[in-house]
């Protein structure tokens, strides 16, 4: 069955970038704050009003481990024991480029273009 077209174009714009630049803003999160995933998923809808469920977050918390950008850490301590995320020297290393090839890429296009319709 084709999905259907949405009509609300800006909203499925804000969902597909954030999407694309989730590892972007979980680094960003870990790096305010260790978190566990339910707290991730719980910030991200909060911050964005997007929910990633248990089965998008955790396979790519698990990613990012793997690629050495966060790790983890298992707190027995509570009731229930809990995986504890937290970025790392190469995650933190990451997030600062990303930012500034965000950046350049925002004065290179943005600032480019109100220049030349003046």
């Amino acid at each position: 069955m084709p999905k259907q077209k949405s009509n609300n174009t800006k909203k499925d714009l804000q969902i597909n970038i954030i999407r694309k630049q989730l590892d972007t803003i979980v680094l960003t999160f870990l790096r305010e704050q260790p978190m566990y995933g339910y707290e991730l998923m719980t910030k991200i809808q909060k911050t964005f009003g997007i929910h990633f469920g248990p089965s998008t977050i955790y396979p790519f918390l698990a990613q990012l481990e793997k690629n050495g950008l966060v790790k983890s850490k298992w707190n027995i301590e509570e009731k229930r024991p809990r995986k504890n995320y937290h970025i790392t020297t190469k995650g933190q290393e990451t997030l600062t480029a990303t930012a500034d090839t965000i950046n350049l890429l925002y004065q290179k296009t943005y600032t480019n273009t109100t220049t030349d319709e003046e």
